[in-house]
C-alpha cells in the first residue's frame, strides 16, 4: 500500500506524506479482547464472549498475530529504508505516547500536523488544526458518565477499558501459548518497543 501511494504521488509530481500508529502488541492484544467483549467493530468470532477469559486471550492473541499485527509490522517494515531508518515520508506513531500524558498527546499530535501539512500551511491553520485535535486527548476528555454507566454517544463510548477487567486480561496474557508471547514479543522488538 505504502509503495503504490508513493508511486501515485510520484507520477502526480506531489509529496506523499503518511502517518502509521503502532501500538505495543501486548497492550494490543488487552485491548482488542476487552474491546471485542461489547463491539461486534472487527470482532474476531463472536464465541470469543463464550470462552474463559484464559482462552478468549489466547484466541484474541491469535488473531492479533494474524490479522491486525501482521498488518501494523508490515505497513511499519514499508516505512523502513533497508537500513532500518525512518523513510521522511511517513511518520511512526506510538499510540502510548498519545496516551501518556496531556502534554506528550499535545507534543504528538504537533509531529503530525508538522509532518503531513506543516510546510504547506499557514500558522492560522496550525494553530485551529491543534486546538481542534485537543478533543481526542482522553485526559483531557474523559469518558461522561452518568453514575457508573458510560453514556452511549460519549466520543470515548466503549474505548476506555475498566482498570479491574484490564488487569485481570493482563494477567490472562501471561498464560497464552508461548509460541504467541515469542511472536509476540519479536513483533514488538521490530517495532522497537523494549523488552517488557
Amino acid at each position: 500500500m505504502i509503495s503504490a501511494l508513493r508511486q501515485k504521488a510520484a507520477q502526480s509530481n506531489t509529496t506523499f506524506r503518511g502517518v502509521h500508529v503502532i501500538r505495543d502488541p501486548l497492550a494490543l492484544v488487552v485491548s482488542g479482547y476487552l474491546y471485542h467483549m461489547h463491539s461486534n467493530d472487527h470482532l474476531p468470532d463472536p464465541a470469543i464472549r463464550h470462552m474463559s477469559l484464559e482462552l478468549g486471550i489466547a484466541f484474541e492473541a491469535e488473531y492479533v498475530l494474524n490479522v491486525t499485527l501482521k498488518e501494523m509490522v508490515a505497513a511499519y517494515e514499508r516505512s523502513q529504508s533497508e537500513n532500518g531508518t525512518s523513510y521522511d515520508d511517513v511518520l511512526n506513531v506510538r499510540l502510548e505516547d498519545l496516551m501518556r500524558s496531556s502534554e506528550d498527546y499535545d507534543r504528538t499530535a504537533e509531529a503530525i500536523w508538522n509532518h503531513t501539512l506543516g510546510d504547506m500551511s499557514t500558522p492560522y491553520l496550525m494553530k485551529r488544526l491543534r486546538n481542534a485535535s485537543i478533543k481526542g486527548d482522553l485526559r483531557r476528555n474523559p469518558m461522561a458518565e452518568r453514575g457508573s454507566e458510560k453514556v452511549e454517544g460519549d466520543f470515548l463510548f466503549g474505548h476506555v477499558a475498566d482498570a479491574e477487567m484490564k488487569q485481570k486480561a493482563m494477567q490472562a496474557l501471561k498464560q497464552i501459548p508461548p509460541q504467541h508471547m515469542e511472536a509476540l514479543l519479536r513483533a514488538r522488538s521490530v517495532l522497537g518497543y523494549p523488552e517488557p
